[in-house]
Order: C-alpha cells, then structure tokens, then sequence
C-alpha cells in the first residue's frame, strides 16, 4: 500500500500530520482558555466568598473555620 512513497514522501506526510495535530490542539486551546478564564472569574466574583477570603487572609477566622463557612456558601 505505502510502497509507491519514497523517504521524502514519507517526511512530508509526516510534517503535514505534524501540522494538523498542532492546529487541532491550537484550536482546543484557544477555545477551553477563555471558558476556563471565566468560570474562575464568575466564582471568585461572590461577594461572600470574597469576604470570607479577606477575613482569613487577615488571620480573624482559622483554617477550619475558614473551609466550614466555605462549604456552607457552596
């Protein structure tokens, strides 16, 4: 089947596989990045998550704390 191609045949169908797979992972990328860029920026917009947040970075509520009152918000 494949004996009609020569070893420079071989390396350009190659390159064109090459190609075809870096422009379908460019196109997956380009579109998985925006969805994920904004689904974390729709969750870190919760206003009471966003004080919860601060109230720990402050050091007023302590880990266990902090991860209780989270799972209650969820």
């Amino acid at each position: 089947m494949f004996d009609d191609f020569s070893g420079g045949e071989w390396a350009v169908m190659v390159m064109m596989m090459l190609a075809m797979l870096g422009v379908i992972l460019a196109a997956v990328w380009l579109i998985a990045r925006p969805l994920s860029t904004w689904a974390g920026s729709k969750a870190s917009r919760d206003p009471a998550l966003e004080a919860l947040r601060s109230r720990y970075a402050r050091g007023e509520i302590d880990q266990e704390e902090f991860d209780r009152r989270k799972r209650d918000l969820a």
